[in-house]
């Protein structure tokens, strides 16, 4: 194979939403779902039945996937070089030439990987995955010859020569990589057996069963916006789900990558009873309606990589307030509006919802989409959000520091009661053991000379009274313990404190 050696067309110039898919291929999944291959798994089956309008009759589809276990089966990762390359021959000669010549550089701005040799060797491997796995599909159809027909044993690529590599950068100024595509496909492709691939779209969707469904259902809203298929058919068949899954655990599995086509705006949401409804005991119908006018994916999204993410960020976040996914498009790409403008509105929004003293709109989405047209002043009480994340902020420091005073406050009381509880123990113990050296008579005399010199006062009543009897209460034994502690204390040479 003659080495390229002419320029590649720049990065920047492809448009990710024109890449391409065959229309075979599409009704079946072209990698393994999972981000591991199981060890010892080489290949993957799927059937489905097909209606043969030419001869009148129902046939059995097959297509079979066979790796080899050098390199093992292709997994989504794969599948995306595969779209990337497919996209860099219908961008640079309209897939006229079975020869693709391209550089790895190239498919690492495509696919939004980083220029490193760990992505040069994974972009290596993913090409030898495919130019090494083999294909079995019964039922082909030949739009050339306008029949189906039975493809024993081919590939999709072949004479893979790579002449870029990681040790220098800018591969744009290396001779080119290049591979070809198989007389099989080639031929699919010129005679028209293809359709378009929005890779901006499906390079932005992260979950695998999410990117087949895409594939899948695309090509069959061609034709309607509304689909009907079984629910273990389509999660089998189609998207290449374990046959062992049970509906319920099916139905799990779907949920999250139905959540991120929603997102996209390329089908409705539903209600999981309007989603999934059951025919009969363990079966069921899926159910999906596409996104009427333009969805997200149906322009490309302009700007430099980051300006892409910030707007799909910006899209999502309207649809997410109930703005159709087609109007978001159309606000965030409209040139006379600015992104800042947009967050500001869905600030404002985010704001009426959340204060309790205003009246949020019925209409969320209708809402924003005039407050963004028509470019409505924010209320005069309307704070920004830093500047409401900042008051909040001020306002949790001050209860903090308050909490923390009061609580050095408690500390600080609570040290002076034990202080003072510890001394008065430490008292108690000097008073009991003076008395307890004591003889009897000794410290009966004490008790009367404690009781006669203790001032006039209510202590004292106290203690007379109980030095008479014992039995008039505990109050007054209270007073008769204070009058006898501070005179064993004088004597002892403390400060009398009573």
């Amino acid at each position: 194979m003659a080495t390229a050696l002419a320029p590649p067309k720049e990065v920047e110039k492809f448009d990710r939403t024109q890449g391409r898919d065959e229309l075979n291929l599409a009704e079946f999944p072209l990698f393994y779902l999972g981000q591991r291959v199981p060890k010892g798994l080489t290949s993957l089956t799927y059937e489905t039945e097909l209606s043969d309008t030419v001869r009148n009759r129902t046939v059995n589809r097959r297509f079979e996937i066979v790796a080899t276990e050098k390199y093992g089966l292709p997994t989504v990762v794969d599948a995306d070089v595969f779209f990337a390359l497919i996209l860099i021959g219908k961008q640079t000669h309209n897939l006229t030439s079975q020869t693709i010549s391209f550089s790895r550089y190239q498919l690492c701005e495509l696919l939004g990987w980083t220029q490193s040799g760990a992505n040069y060797k994974r972009i290596e491997t993913a090409l030898k995955k495919w130019v090494s796995t083999t294909l079995f599909y019964d039922q082909w159809w030949d739009k050339g010859e306008d029949r189906l027909r039975k493809l024993t044993g081919f590939h999709l690529f072949s004479k893979l020569e790579l002449n870029d590599h990681s040790g220098r950068t800018k591969q744009l100024e290396l001779p080119l990589s290049s591979l070809r595509l198989s007389d099989e496909l080639f031929q699919s492709v010129t005679s028209g057996t293809i359709k378009r691939l929005n890779l901006a779209d499906f390079f932005h969707l992260q979950l695998p069963i999410a990117k087949q469904l895409y594939r899948f259902l695309d090509k069959r809203f061609y034709r309607r916006n509304t689909l009907t298929f079984d629910l273990q058919t389509l999660a089998f068949e189609h998207v290449g789900m374990s046959r062992n899954y049970a509906p319920s655990k099916i139905k799990d599995k779907m949920k999250p990558a139905i959540k991120e086509l929603v997102a996209l705006g390329f089908i409705e949401d539903a209600s999981p009873e309007e989603r999934f409804t059951k025919r009969k005991h363990g079966v069921y119908d899926i159910h999906f309606k596409k996104v009427g006018g333009e969805t997200i994916g149906v322009l490309p999204l302009p700007g430099s990589k980051t300006e892409r993410s910030e707007n799909r960020q910006l899209v999502k976040a309207l649809v997410d307030h109930g703005v159709t996914a087609s109007t978001a498009r159309e606000l965030v790409e409209n040139p006379d509006i600015e992104n800042d403008h947009i967050r500001l509105q869905i600030e404002v929004l985010e704001w009426k919802i959340s204060d309790p003293d205003e009246n949020p709109p019925s209409r969320p989405g209708g809402y924003l989409r005039k407050a963004i047209t028509e470019s409505y002043d924010p209320p005069k009480n309307f704070k920004p959000k830093q500047e409401r994340e900042a008051e909040a902020k001020r306002v949790m420091q001050a209860m903090k520091e308050r909490k923390e005073a009061k609580a050095l406050r408690d500390k600080a009381e609570q040290d002076r009661l034990d202080a003072e509880a510890k001394a008065k123990a430490k008292q108690q113990a000097r008073v009991n053991a003076y008395l307890a050296k004591l003889s009897s008579n000794d410290r009966e005399t004490l008790i009367d000379q404690a009781i006669a010199d203790a001032p006039e006062g209510m202590f004292k009543s106290y203690a007379v009274a109980y030095r008479r009897n014992p039995k008039v209460g505990a109050i007054k034994k209270v007073g008769y313990d204070a009058i006898i502690e501070a005179h064993v204390l004088r004597l002892l040479g403390t400060p009398d404190k009573a």
